[in-house]
This record gives C-alpha cells, sequence and structure tokens, in this order.
C-alpha cells in the first residue's frame, strides 16, 4: 500500500484480524465514534493472518500505522526490533495512566516506555457451569478450592450419572494451554505462575508437570471426540447441557449471552476456575502504532482509543471489557457488569500465557506445540521438561 506525504497527514491506516462478528461490530462502535469527530480518516486494512502480514511489511518497510495486537510480550519483540512509536507524551498529555490499573498500564510499558494502547479486557479463569445439567447432577459448583478437588468432584459427577463431567474441546491447542495455565496458577499462586513466565521454570518444574497431569485427567472427563472438537463446538454443546462446567474465557459468553432463552444467573453462571478465586487473568488486545508512523496522525485515533467512551463503545459489542477505571458500563450485559466488578476488586490481574501477554511470540508457538506433544502422548514428565526449556 502506497502513502504519499499528504495522504500521511489526512490518512491514518488501522491493520487489524476483526473479520463479522463481535470483533468487527466492535471496531465499527469505536470508528464510528472516533470519525465524528476525527481530522483524520481511518482506513482499515484486514488480514487473516495479522502478525504474519505485518510483520511482512515491516520487513519491506512499508509498515501500517497502527494495528492491533498485545501488548506485553508481543510489543517487545515489536520494540526490540526498533519498529514501535514512542508515545509516552499521549499517555500523559491523555492522562491514561490515571485512569488505567497499574497492571494493564505495565503490558503497554516496555523498558520504561509506552509503546501500546490497550482498550479491552476479558477474563480467562473463568468456570461456567451449566445450571440444570449441574443440578440434575448433583454437582455443586464453587466448592472446590483447587483442581485436584475439581478432579475429584467431576469424577464423582461422572461416576454418579455415567456423562462426562467437563467440556475441553482439543482441534486447537491453544485451549488446552489455557486450561493448562489456569492449573498451574490454581494449584500455586501468582507469585509461582510469575516466576515461572519470568524465566525460572526450572524451579517450579514439579507444579508445571503436576498441571499436566490434571489436564490429562480433565481429558479423560470429557466427552469422547474432544480430541476433534472446537471452540464453537463446546459452546454449543454447553448450551445443550453436554457437561456441567466449561473453562473458557468471556469470549464464550458473549456467545451464551446472546442466545435467546439461555439466560445468564438461571440457566448458567460463573464462578472463578478452582484456586484462582480473587485473580483475574487478563487477555488484553491493544493499538500499536509504528515508529514510521506520523505522530501527529495517529494521535488523535490512539487518545480516542484510550478514552472512556471509546473503550465503551468497543467493549459493549465485543463482550469484553474497558480497561479504564472511570469508564461507563451503560448498555453492558449483567454478566459484564459483574466481571467488570470482578476486575476492578481483584487481588491479582495476572498476565495470560495463551494469548501472548507474558511470552514472546516465540515461546507461545513452542507451548502451542509442546501441548500437542500432549495429546499426542499424554507422556506428562517429557511435555513438561519441553515446557521448562522454553520458558
Amino acid at each position: 500500500m502506497q502513502h504519499d506525504s499528504q495522504r500521511a497527514r489526512r490518512n491514518v491506516e488501522l491493520a487489524h484480524h476483526y473479520v463479522g462478528g463481535d470483533g468487527a461490530s466492535a471496531l465499527a462502535a469505536l470508528l464510528d465514534g472516533y470519525e465524528g469527530s476525527a481530522d483524520f480518516t481511518v482506513d482499515e486494512t484486514q488480514y487473516d493472518n495479522l502478525r504474519l502480514q505485518v510483520k511482512s511489511r515491516i520487513l519491506m518497510e512499508d509498515p501500517p500505522d497502527i494495528w492491533t495486537g498485545f501488548p506485553g510480550g508481543e510489543t517487545r519483540r515489536y520494540d526490540e526490533a526498533g519498529v514501535v512509536a514512542d508515545i509516552d507524551d499521549i499517555w500523559a498529555q491523555s492522562g491514561l495512566e490515571s485512569a488505567y490499573l497499574p497492571e494493564v498500564a505495565d503490558t503497554a510499558r516496555i523498558d520504561g516506555t509506552y509503546r501500546a494502547v490497550p482498550v479491552t479486557v476479558q477474563r480467562l479463569n473463568n468456570l461456567f457451569v451449566n445450571v440444570k445439567t449441574a443440578r440434575e447432577g448433583e454437582f455443586e459448583p464453587g466448592t472446590a478450592s483447587d483442581p485436584t478437588e475439581l478432579v475429584e468432584q467431576l469424577q464423582a459427577y461422572a461416576d454418579r450419572t455415567g456423562k462426562p463431567g467437563i467440556l475441553l474441546p482439543m482441534a486447537n491447542p491453544f485451549t488446552v494451554l489455557q486450561v493448562w495455565e489456569l492449573t498451574l496458577l490454581g494449584l500455586s499462586d501468582a507469585a509461582t505462575f510469575r516466576d515461572v513466565t519470568g524465566g525460572n521454570a526450572d524451579r517450579h518444574r514439579n507444579v508445571i508437570q503436576s498441571a499436566l497431569d490434571h489436564v490429562v485427567e480433565f481429558a479423560e472427563l470429557a466427552p469422547d471426540g474432544a480430541l476433534y472438537r472446537d471452540l464453537t463446538d463446546a459452546n454449543q454443546e454447553f448450551m445443550n447441557g453436554g457437561a456441567p462446567v466449561y473453562p473458557q474465557g468471556d469470549w464464550a459468553a458473549g456467545v451464551f449471552v446472546d442466545t435467546d432463552g439461555f439466560t445468564y444467573g438461571e440457566d448458567w453462571t460463573q464462578v472463578p476456575f478452582p484456586g484462582t478465586e480473587g485473580e483475574y487473568v487478563m487477555v488484553l488486545d491493544a493499538f500499536i502504532p509504528s515508529a514510521s508512523a506520523d505522530v501527529d496522525a495517529v494521535r488523535p485515533f490512539l487518545e480516542y482509543a484510550g478514552s472512556a467512551e471509546g473503550q465503551r463503545r468497543f467493549s459493549r459489542e465485543k463482550g469484553s471489557l474497558p480497561v479504564r477505571s472511570d469508564a461507563s458500563m451503560r448498555g453492558f450485559s449483567s454478566y459484564g457488569q459483574d466481571q467488570k466488578t470482578a476486575f476492578d476488586s481483584a487481588d491479582e490481574r495476572i498476565e495470560t500465557i495463551t494469548h501472548g501477554l507474558s511470552v514472546s511470540p516465540e515461546q507461545l508457538v513452542d507451548l502451542k506445540a509442546a501441548i500437542t506433544n500432549l495429546m499426542n502422548t499424554w507422556d506428562t514428565d517429557a511435555v513438561a521438561d519441553e515446557i521448562v526449556a522454553i520458558f
């Protein structure tokens, strides 16, 4: 895509991966609000494989002005390559730092300099409960104190009913990696989790393998054919009562909220994944500006994306939450409002592994490969060694 100097002053290219569904609706709502008062027009470029395309364009010295991505580990890699802008002044002049919780702001700051604007957050450490299925099977949600007790309760449920205890789609390794990281956190604590992702996994090999052992037990309690089912399949199975519990991020709740006749608090509910009470495992989306972009051109959009109104517009459509502490929750679902209370009041806000906040892109690829190996061999000892080496 060619840019002459006049075009660069008047137009900003935004590369993103939102196609259809809640992501596209969220971006459209954000842009509608922004373009109502903006001096610069946003030109959208949509890529199915956004990260690969952005990397390719950076190598061709034609990066988009702004792209969507993860703060934390992913943005650090761009910073190390010298391709993201220093936006300290945007954060300072827009008052973003005072409006963001410290743990969120930290993900956007690389070695003391702000490089991204987080716009929305979703919670990963949910255990969704199908109320009717749980009640009929005498399963009591929220009573397990850790993943070990959850396995015991689900095994007892399966013995009583002859039915699957948990939904665990395994067609894509990321869904299994999610459960492993939540189990790791549930068996240990936030400090241990951060020590693992911070490069000291060898100190915690026992709990790393124990978490893998629990994943194997969860897989044994999943429906037949779970190895070939994906996230969409599992969402539907949950609504159909296929198992009493389903560990998944808030994006699944967006499907449930939008389904007529499937009511939050009556037909389904949510409890924190056992052992993670008081903790909020964050999945963040951010806008990342190119170092070669015209700062005056990208500034208005980044300021709007970081504003309370911009985040309300985006998050309400996406089924996620604003990251600003002062954003209005008007128009959000009851589920979303409950999760915002949990986010604001959490004792610990933890950067996810599976969605790229606390690991590099290369580590994430390797972790998914390790989980694929687990599903092929169920050899937790060998996979534990792989994971320790990755960190």
